[in-house]
């Protein structure tokens, strides 16, 4: 997938989970690394209702158990599956589970948008769990992927490109987050980037709402944070810049086509261990038109 040495800036925000983070209603519970969950910040009410949405191009809340509005991939020892309670569940019956071990590591789904997006804003929205594990003390992964949007064939020799949303290390009770774009010409060199890191901001071991917009003309990503309980922030808003000569613009050939979540890639580097990382997700929605965070 796509990857640049650029992410190298990570290093100066990249933080180690901390044993005794406090308690939102956060248990250890199975032995493959699961965690059971009780109380307000674990457990939803409604199914999620996609008609309810607009300009929709993509939308599930994990209720069916075949997974079926989604494909595998990444790494067969470490597949995401769909989990119920007691394990975090935001709304209805079911979620999303990533877990691995380590970095370098995979453990996503596939979602295959109904059309692209290449023009206007592209709107996501879902809601997260990201889970401190600390059994592993100081030990923890310098970022990883919770969602990644990708033209339709994005290799770095095809013209082609990717959007890429990260979790940077866990501290206490927090994490921070970054944002990733690259573009790609034919040759393999990334023409267009973008990149920001935000400090703490994302919720550990409580659901929260996670609300990106993608705009191309003029190119700005905005993402915003809403915790469990709580009310929603700006948290991250980045415009991309060339490189190697290319436009500062989100257009891709093809536009965006594929989702991937939760947890499509991993990355470590230097004196920083592998460590795990479990993130849960629901209530998943690509469209046109603004999805707001609900309660």
């Amino acid at each position: 997938m796509h990857r640049a040495p650029v992410r190298g800036v990570c290093f100066a925000l990249a933080a180690s989970c901390l044993a005794g983070c406090f308690d939102f209603g956060f248990d250890r519970a199975t032995a493959d690394g699961a965690v059971a969950c009780e109380g307000d910040a674990c457990a939803g009410g409604n199914p999620l209702d996609c008609d309810s949405l607009d300009g929709l191009v993509f939308c599930d809340g994990f209720e069916d158990d075949a997974l079926s509005a989604w494909l595998p991939t990444g790494a067969p020892e470490t597949p995401a599956i769909r989990v119920t309670a007691p394990e975090p569940v935001h709304s209805g019956s079911g979620a999303a589970r990533g877990k691995v071990d380590g970095a370098p590591g995979t453990s996503a789904l596939k979602g295959v948008l109904s059309s692209a997006i290449d023009n206007g804003t592209l709107y996501f929205r879902a809601y997260y769990f990201i889970a401190d594990d600390e059994s592993t003390d100081d030990d923890a992964i310098v970022h990883f992927d919770i969602a990644d949007f990708e033209s339709e064939t994005a290799r770095p020799n095809d013209n082609s490109g990717a959007i890429s949303y990260y979790a940077l290390g866990r501290t206490g009770t927090q994490a921070g987050a970054g944002f990733y774009f690259e573009r790609y010409d034919g040759t393999g060199d990334n023409t267009s980037y973008a990149h920001d890191t935000a400090g703490a901001g994302l919720p550990l071991n409580k659901w929260f709402c996670f609300r990106a917009e993608v705009r191309f003309d003029p190119p700005q990503q905005t993402v915003y944070i809403k915790p469990a309980g709580g009310t929603e922030s700006l948290y991250m808003q980045t415009s991309p810049a060339t490189g190697n000569g290319g436009p500062a613009t989100f257009d891709v050939p093809g536009g965006y086509k594929h989702l991937f979540l939760p947890i499509p890639y991993t990355w470590s580097s230097g004196s920083l261990a592998p460590g795990p990382a479990t993130t849960y997700v629901d209530d998943v929605a690509v469209g046109t038109k603004a999805i707001p965070c609900g309660e």
